[in-house]
């Protein structure tokens, strides 16, 4: 999952942590990798330019935006959705059918629907597919 911050604020911003009853939303047979705080956090304080993705991806050792050193990365900035959609076509070793999950402004989900048009191919056997909803 890559969770992009658009408008960061250029100070750190110091968050409170948040007490919750997880008791409700916890498996507890599933070890959790991160927790709200965590996640909250690095979405009011994103440490990585989104511009470095496919870099810090590619050789994620040590990437201080992963959330919990989970699968969940936290990007400052609009990322560059040409090279990101071409970098994913190109890999060899992952799923071909590639789901692209937005929820934002309908400028930037035509960008991602124009990007899974671009880059899916029937003969390169990659699909990209956009879910999306506006607000």
């Amino acid at each position: 999952i890559n969770l992009y911050v658009t408008r960061a604020p250029k100070e750190e911003v110091k968050i409170e942590p948040v007490s919750m009853n997880t008791t409700t939303y916890i498996d507890p047979d599933i070890p959790r990798q991160f927790d709200f705080n965590d996640l909250y956090n690095e979405m009011k304080n994103p440490s990585v330019s989104s511009k470095k993705q496919i870099e810090m991806q590619t050789n994620p050792v040590g990437a201080k935006n992963r959330v919990g050193g989970s699968d969940t990365w936290v990007w400052n900035g609009r990322p560059d959705w040409s090279n990101i959609f071409k970098h994913l076509r190109d890999l060899k070793n992952q799923n071909r059918e590639i789901g692209c999950c937005f929820c934002g402004a309908p400028v930037i989900g035509a960008d991602l629907k124009k990007n899974c048009d671009k880059y899916s191919s029937a003969e390169g056997g990659v699909v990209f597919s956009l879910h999306k909803e506006n607000f």
